[in-house]
């Protein structure tokens, strides 16, 4: 058993191997061609006098030849990829060496027939890429015997590359695209993906590969069809078209971007100055690559966290990105005030807040502090400082808040809103819980299954709405480009999910099926349901997925004199009371105006 476990490792293609194949392989290749060139010259009758010539011109050609698919990295070609892109490289790398041949043949020795070049040049470039085709042929045969029976899900420029894969027998493609119904891709048929499961059940599928990005119904009826018939699931790499991997929860829960306009953004952020506060945090840094993205003059960084700092920083080197300034310091900072006297900012985006529900519900006055007091000296210092723009980062939270975290966001809505901003606009965009991000249920999960603990849950009724960080950060980007101030914008989050839905989805993603769920209540200020982000009476704006909050005035002068009172009680309790104290008295104005 041994012997043979040896006699298959001997036998086992390594880079090696492969390399010392070919140059063989084209050693013999260039050594017939040159033959073959001479015979069909002298029409099978080649005269004495050439056969002395021959091995010279043979030693010449396979020495030049060496060097020139080395130069073109022409052996470092993986057999069962070898495509037209590679026969391009074989081409210009034997076009290189005859002409150098070329090259000796007119400056030093004329008494090689012209003719002869030309047709080894032939002989060998097809001997080359046929030889190289053969072998991916006969490499893609071998190893397909065990492959898995798979279907493609979605059509786009690398399913090539993916029906090549020896892993994987690909049996059909499914698209949605009308266009591309009964067509073919190297032989594979194309069908609607309403066929899906009758696939699955005639041909015994084992994987299910998405290539593209696809709507989250669709992708969440793909899941549901793969755990009934026991496939796996995955997904490929976009920016690597070879890496397949398993898809994850952040798959499934990803929505279909429908109106993002990026000329719009763009206009917005290129060649502005942008001071971003909470920078390092999980909705900051995914504003400052995307400023970044879009052509931002200057970002300025604003975190107190050191290490969040340090982090988006490493991002931005990554980026190629220079003209950024990083400020370690809290919003509330006096040296702040050097920043905005100094530099010409045109936009604030405000995203620095304690958004823990349990946390903030135990430490309501750092949550005053950074979050109302922190929101009020940004906002004070851009007026002052005549920003064009201000963007609050708000919450789903702060409507009809039950927690101090919502309660606090919601004052700050408030004094956005009903404070005199002169010619600065100032808009506030409010939105849910986005996936991944810092303390969020997700990241939560992903550390639970991996410790192989239980996943904790509230409640089995309890429901929020999601979206992916980028999506959320794209939309507050676009919506604070539409602003002309004083407005509330909100977010479409899509359909709220239960949260033991999303935690049996991850059980099963993990393949980790021996966890279970653990119910263990609602916490102090947390919800069963979020509030419905939209209502009848929203203002419609040009994009679908964005919708202004209709809001009453707030007098500014009673709001001011309510913070006021708010900081400068000591006590937690009175704290508490004085903020819901703001909170009802806007309710009420609210419903009596």
């Amino acid at each position: 058993m041994m012997d043979i476990f040896k006699q298959n490792e001997m036998l086992k293609a390594t880079p090696f191997k492969r390399i010392l194949f070919f140059i063989i392989s084209d050693i013999i290749i260039s050594i017939l061609a040159i033959y073959f060139a001479y015979a069909l010259r002298f029409n099978f009758n080649i005269p004495v006098v050439f056969y002395s010539q021959m091995p010279f011109l043979i030693s010449f050609v396979i020495i030049i030849n060496l060097g020139s698919f080395s130069l073109f990295h022409s052996y470092k070609i993986i057999w069962r990829f070898f495509s037209l892109y590679e026969s391009i490289k074989i081409v210009k790398a034997t076009i290189f060496t005859y002409f150098i041949v070329f090259i000796y043949y007119v400056t030093i020795d004329n008494s090689i027939p012209r003719s002869v070049i030309i047709l080894s040049l032939i002989l060998s470039i097809f001997g080359f890429v046929y030889l190289r085709f053969i072998k991916r042929i006969f490499s893609k045969n071998n190893n397909k015997d065990n492959a898995q029976n798979a279907i493609i899900i979605g059509v786009n420029d690398y399913i090539s590359t993916l029906i090549k894969n020896p892993n994987y027998n690909i049996i059909n493609i499914l698209d949605n695209d009308v266009n591309l119904k009964n067509n073919k891709i190297s032989g594979i048929k194309i069908t609607p993906l309403q066929n899906i499961e009758n696939i699955i059940k005639e041909f015994n599928i084992k994987v299910l590969i998405i290539s593209k990005d696809i709507d989250s119904s669709d992708m969440n009826n793909i899941f549901t069809v793969s755990s009934i018939h026991n496939c796996e699931i995955k997904k490929i790499d976009i920016t690597n078209s070879t890496n397949i991997r398993d898809i994850s929860i952040e798959d499934l829960l990803s929505r279909e971007k429908k109106d993002i306009n990026k000329i719009k953004i763009k206009e917005f952020i290129e060649n502005k100055t942008i001071l971003i506060t909470g920078a390092g945090g999980s909705i900051g840094s995914e504003i400052v690559r995307q400023c970044i993205d879009y052509k931002a003059g200057k970002i300025i960084l604003v975190d107190m966290n050191e290490f969040n700092l340090y982090s988006i920083i490493e991002d931005i080197k990554k980026l190629n990105y220079n003209n950024y300034q990083a400020l370690l310091m809290s919003v509330n900072s006096n040296e702040l005030n050097k920043t905005f006297n100094n530099e010409n900012i045109d936009v604030v985006i405000h995203a620095a807040a304690y958004k823990h529900v349990n946390l903030v519900e135990h430490n309501i006055n750092s949550a005053i502090i950074n979050n109302i007091i922190g929101t009020k000296s940004i906002i004070d210092k851009s007026i002052k400082a005549k920003v064009a723009n201000i963007v609050l980062i708000s919450t789903d939270k702060a409507i009809r808040p039950t927690s101090i975290m919502g309660a606090t966001k919601r004052v700050c809505e408030l004094y956005a809103r009903s404070i005199d901003s002169k010619d600065t606009h100032i808009v506030s965009v409010r939105f849910g819980n986005v996936i991944g991000s810092s303390g969020s249920v997700i990241p939560k999960f992903k550390k639970q299954i991996k410790n192989n603990e239980n996943l904790t849950v509230t409640d089995k009724n309890v429901t929020r709405y999601f979206m992916l960080i980028k999506e959320a950060c794209e939309l507050v980007l676009q919506a604070s480009s539409i602003g002309k101030g004083k407005e509330i914008f909100i977010l479409d989050m899509g359909k709220s999910i239960k949260i033991s839905d999303l935690a049996k989805k991850m059980i099963s993603l993990s393949g980790k099926t021996h966890l279970k769920i653990d119910y263990i209540g609602l916490q102090k200020g947390e919800k069963l349901y979020e509030e419905l982000l939209f209502n009848e009476d929203d203002e419609k704006t040009e994009f679908e997925s964005i919708v202004i909050a209709k809001e009453k005035d707030y007098d500014f002068d009673r709001l001011d004199g309510q913070i006021n009172e708010l900081v400068k009680s000591q006590d937690i309790n009175s704290q508490r009371d004085k903020l819901w104290s703001i909170i009802n008295d806007n309710l009420y104005s609210q419903s009596n105006e």
